[in-house]
C-alpha cells in the first residue's frame, strides 16, 4: 500500500485498487508529475477522484493553506474515498457527490463490473448496469466565489470535453496560473457523444503548452494539439480505444 493508508476495493478492480494493494502506488511517473505542480497553499480539484489516492496525496502537499475538491459519482467509490479522507485527517479536502460535467442535473452512470475507474455517463457497452448520479459543472460549483485553482486532475472516462465546456469561466479566471492533467481519449470521447476536436476547440484557446506524460519511459513529450488530432486518426483512432495523458501547462503560447 501507500505510505499513507488507504482503503482500496474489495469487490474486483483489476486496476487502481489492484496496483495499490500490490505495488504500493498508481500511476508512478504521473504521481511524481502531478506531485511537481502542488506546492504548501495550492488549490487542487480531483475530477473522477475514484478512491481518493490522488485527493489525498495532493491534501498532504498542499497543507493546512490548501485546498483539494474532489468529485467523485459513483457510490462505492464515493463511500471508499470518505473513508480514505477520514482516515488520513485530510481537513483540507471538500468531497462533492457528483460527476464533473457541463450542466447540473442527474443522468445516469454505466458501471463496469472489472474496473472501478471506468465507469461512464454514457452506454457504449451491453449489460452494463446503471445507476442514477447527480451531475454539476465547474463553473456552477464556483459560482459567487473567487477560487484560485492551480491544478485540475481530469481523468473522467471521455467527459472531458463536456467538463471544459462547463468550466470556461473558471479557467478564464486562472489563466496564467493554471495547470492541468487531462486523459485524452478519442473513444471515450466519442463514446460521450464528442469528439477529439471538440476537446481541442475547447482547450486550444487557453494557449497552453501540450506535454504527453509517458508512464513508460517517465518522461514528459513536447506534443501539439494538431499532432493529437492527427494521433485520433491514426494510433488513437477510436477503434484503438488508445489514449495518452497529457500536461497542460501555462508556460508558452499556445501550440
Amino acid at each position: 500500500m501507500p505510505a499513507f493508508p488507504l482503503v482500496a476495493h474489495r469487490r474486483p478492480d483489476h486496476f487502481i485498487s489492484k496496483e495499490l494493494v500490490d505495488r504500493g502506488i498508481w500511476e508512478p511517473y504521473e504521481t511524481q508529475v502531478l506531485l511537481s505542480h502542488l506546492r504548501e497553499g495550492s488549490v487542487f480539484l480531483d475530477l473522477g477522484a475514484n478512491i481518493g489516492y490522488y485527493t489525498v496525496l495532493a491534501s498532504k502537499r498542499c497543507g493546512p493553506g490548501g485546498r483539494v475538491h474532489a468529485f467523485e459519482p459513483e457510490p462505492v467509490n464515493f463511500s471508499l474515498l470518505e473513508r480514505n479522507v477520514a482516515l488520513n485527517g485530510c481537513e483540507n479536502v471538500n468531497l462533492v457527490h457528483a460527476a464533473a460535467s457541463d450542466a447540473d442535473g442527474h443522468t445516469e452512470l454505466y458501471l463496469s463490473d472489472f474496473n472501478q475507474g471506468d465507469h461512464r455517463l454514457y452506454a457504449n457497452e451491453a449489460g452494463r448496469e446503471h445507476v442514477r448520479v447527480r451531475t454539476v459543472s465547474m463553473d456552477s460549483h464556483f459560482a459567487g466565489s473567487s477560487t484560485i485553482v492551480d491544478l485540475v486532475k481530469m481523468d473522467t472516462q471521455g467527459c472531458e470535453a463536456r467538463i471544459v465546456a462547463g468550466m470556461v469561466g473558471l479557467m478564464e479566471a486562472n489563466r496564467g496560473r493554471l495547470a492541468m492533467i487531462v486523459e485524452y481519449w478519442p473513444f471515450g470521447l466519442e463514446g460521450a457523444g464528442d469528439d477529439a476536436e471538440g476537446l481541442v476547440r475547447r482547450l486550444a484557446p487557453f494557449g497552453f503548452r501540450v506535454r504527453e506524460i509517458d508512464e513508460a519511459d517517465r518522461s514528459l513529450r513536447e506534443t501539439s494539439w494538431p499532432e493529437l488530432l492527427a494521433r485520433a486518426a491514426t494510433d488513437l483512432h477510436p477503434a484503438t480505444q488508445g489514449f495518452v495523458n497529457l500536461l497542460l501547462t501555462p508556460d508558452a503560447a499556445g501550440r
